[in-house]
């Protein structure tokens, strides 16, 4: 299913969150989308974000299922310690950033 995400940094209470609080439309994006998503992921990690990785998942789908290119691309025009700072503690400011 998508029990892929606990390899990134989901804890295993924050995975029950996502699945408890995300519609059925949302966890089939997460598992059509799996590589891509993998490697979003996974640069997220690199950038510092995994604690709060669950954040991103849950009121930032479009940033997790975009292409790595597309992301990338559109990270390079914010500051990005900025960026891990919001997902960090109030993921709600982060529609300032885009």
């Amino acid at each position: 299913m998508i029990d892929y995400l606990k390899e990134y940094g989901v804890s295993n209470f924050d995975f029950e969150f996502l699945v408890n609080n995300m519609n059925q439309e949302d966890v089939q994006k997460l598992m059509l989308a799996e590589s891509n998503i993998r490697e979003n992921l996974l640069y997220f990690n690199k950038l510092g974000i995994k604690e709060n990785l669950y954040k991103l998942i849950l009121y930032r789908m479009d940033l997790v299922i975009m292409p790595i290119d597309q992301l990338k691309y559109l990270l390079s025009k914010v500051d990005k310690d900025l960026f891990v700072q919001l997902v960090n503690t109030n993921i709600k400011n982060l529609i300032l950033l885009f």
